[in-house]
């Protein structure tokens, strides 16, 4: 888990602007969000550059594989 805190804290944003959270929900990995999600409540209405919230991308993700 302390990769996590590490990845939140030097990597915020992806080139979308998608933060951890939403490549975490993008794969499916529950428990990274709910790691994420207990480290920073805020961060599930972080939107991306296409004002995509992180568990839409994740719905997102499932409704289009």
């Amino acid at each position: 888990i302390g990769a996590v805190k590490f990845f939140l804290l030097f990597f915020p944003r992806d080139q979308n602007e998608r933060t951890p959270l939403h490549l975490a929900a993008i794969k499916g990995s529950l428990r990274c969000c709910e790691t994420i999600v207990n480290k920073n409540e805020e961060c599930v209405n972080d939107s991306d550059r296409n004002k995509v919230r992180p568990f839409e991308s994740g719905l997102f993700s499932i409704l289009h594989n």
